[in-house]
């Protein structure tokens, strides 16, 4: 899972160009388990729903983790920039 305007995806390495993302994702998974493949599924969801979006997809809630995860993904996401690249890069 990652969060997408539809140019630039943000996951856990930060920002990455969403195509170049899916083809590398793809690249890896096929090569290690031939035939393997993804359908993308596009989910629009608020911060408030997250709940609901970790039960629809068997996520763990948030309080389900080992300590609060809050404060150590935001100290993990603030080593990114706030915005994508203004360059066309892949990365």
């Amino acid at each position: 899972m990652f969060a997408s305007n539809g140019d630039w995806a943000f996951d856990h390495n930060g920002w990455t160009k969403e195509k170049t993302l899916l083809l590398l994702t793809e690249q890896a998974y096929t090569k290690k388990y031939p035939g393997w493949t993804y359908q993308k599924i596009d989910v629009k969801v608020y911060m408030t729903a997250l709940e609901d979006l970790c039960k629809e997809n068997n996520h763990r809630l948030p309080w389900q983790f080992a300590h609060v995860p809050w404060e150590r993904a935001y100290a993990y996401i603030k080593q990114f920039p706030d915005l994508p690249p203004q360059k066309s890069s892949a990365r």
